[in-house]
């Protein structure tokens, strides 16, 4: 007992000095992340798989086979790095954190790499992205859902990125266009596999499916919107569009939870 104290000791301060090494070299890459989340709530959505990456990384092998590979990922990611800090475009070296990760993982066997895949999802959907498609994305939410709107009486028009109702406006934002709800459930798609112990195609595939499920509760939130904003209250048809991302995620995280404790139990 006493031999093996110290050598668990020595593992524990090996995994802490990797770990403080990788948040140092990254941390310019890591300040403005963090920067982003105070200066965006849109982005703060990427804030729950902080804890789903622990909880991964808990539940996963306290140690992987070292590979020579590793370095390789760990040199790119740190150019990378490099490369947007020159060019001042700091925030196109986002997934450098989780190349970096994982590099870091298999060079000195700190940890299983497929967990830390999830560091892509912590970082949000850049901007340029989350509204590529606006306002022709949240305009089709809206249009197919007026045709149901009327059925029930509702008085609503969509005019630009503005739906009209007799008393209250409502107008769309590149937020309402359901991508970032489709990124966050592929990222707790994703997180369900590893719990799960899938194979990679199948986490891939389960990410994919699980980020198709937006189409649906995209549908179903702005039919939501409208129905309040019909009712005269903008300000909630607003918080349902924006926060029910909330409530999709702890959805979600219950969902897992359920899964991983009954693949424990089994």
């Amino acid at each position: 007992m006493t031999a093996t104290t110290p050598a668990r000791g020595d593992a524990t301060s090996r995994r802490v000095l990797l770990v403080v090494g990788w948040a140092v070299a990254f941390s310019p890459v890591l300040a403005d992340l963090v920067r982003h989340w105070a200066a965006e709530p849109w982005a703060r959505y990427s804030l729950v798989f902080v804890p789903l990456l622990v909880w991964g990384l808990a539940r996963s092998p306290a140690a992987a086979r070292a590979t020579a590979d590793g370095w390789i990922w760990l040199g790119l990611a740190i150019a990378l790095e490099i490369l947007a800090l020159a060019g001042d475009a700091v925030r196109t070296a986002r997934p450098a954190l989780a190349l970096g990760a994982i590099g870091l993982a298999r060079a000195t066997g700190l940890a299983a790499t497929r967990p830390l895949v999830l560091l892509l999802w912590v970082t949000p959907l850049p901007r340029v992205l989350a509204g590529i498609a606006s306002p022709d994305l949240e305009r089709f939410w809206v249009q197919a859902v007026l045709p149901l709107a009327h059925a029930f009486g509702a008085t609503l028009a969509l005019e630009g990125s503005s739906v009209l109702a007799p008393t209250a406006t409502l107008e769309l934002r590149f937020v309402d266009g359901g991508l970032l709800l489709a990124a966050l459930l592929s990222g707790l798609g994703w997180h369900s596999a590893m719990l799960a112990g899938a194979r990679l195609p199948s986490a891939i595939a389960r990410a994919i499916g699980w980020a198709a499920l937006a189409l649906p509760l995209q549908l179903i939130i702005v039919a939501l919107a409208l129905g309040l904003l019909a009712g005269g209250s903008p300000g909630a048809a607003r918080a349902v569009l924006e926060d029910t991302l909330w409530v999709v995620a702890a959805a979600g995280i219950l969902v897992v939870s359920a899964r991983a404790s009954r693949v424990a139990a089994s």
